[in-house]
């Protein structure tokens, strides 16, 4: 007789194999656990599992590349999907907004002619790096801060610029 086995614990379909004869009772067949006689159904792109006595079809991803996120894929290897999965990968996220502060902080800069004296007077590798990033990049009103702190830069001759920038474009 032939026997179909399920996974013990997932009770997806393994395979299917012969079932010993009982050799007490005639007639009779010894069926394993984890294994029934009852042949599971087949259907491309699902998979037969056995639950509550009888075979069930569910969706089959394995070998799929799916993604927990952008920039994080996997290849599905088991029956059951993660939470939040998908199928394809999520839009990269975006850059931050521009702030206001940041632009303000640059123009006020170039306004005042210091980014090239700034730059000339930095020979520290990461503080070049630091100025750059603010001046480049728009930062929130406190990494302005930070950075023109960091660099010794008078903050009220900044922020004052800045203000007329401000003003001076109606904002």
């Amino acid at each position: 007789m032939e026997i179909f086995h399920h996974h013990p614990s997932t009770g997806e379909f393994l395979g299917k194999g012969l079932a010993d004869r009982d050799p007490l009772k005639a007639n009779n067949w010894l069926v394993p656990a984890n294994a029934v006689a009852l042949a599971p159904p087949t259907q491309v792109g699902k998979a037969a599992v056995w639950s509550e006595n009888q075979w069930t079809l569910v969706d089959d991803h394995r070998g799929e590349t799916w993604f927990m996120g952008y920039g994080n894929p996997f290849v599905v290897s088991t029956l059951e999907i993660p939470e939040g999965a998908t199928q394809t990968e999520p839009v990269a996220p975006s850059a931050p907004p521009r702030t206001i502060a940041g632009a303000y902080f640059r123009a006020a800069l170039t306004n005042m002619g210091e980014i090239a004296r700034v730059r000339a007077a930095l020979s520290d590798p990461i503080d070049l790096e630091l100025f750059n990033t603010a001046t480049l990049f728009d930062e929130s009103a406190a990494d302005v801060i930070a950075v023109a702190t960091a660099l010794s830069i008078e903050l009220a001759t900044v922020f004052d610029a800045a203000e007329d920038i401000r003003t001076s474009r109606g904002g």
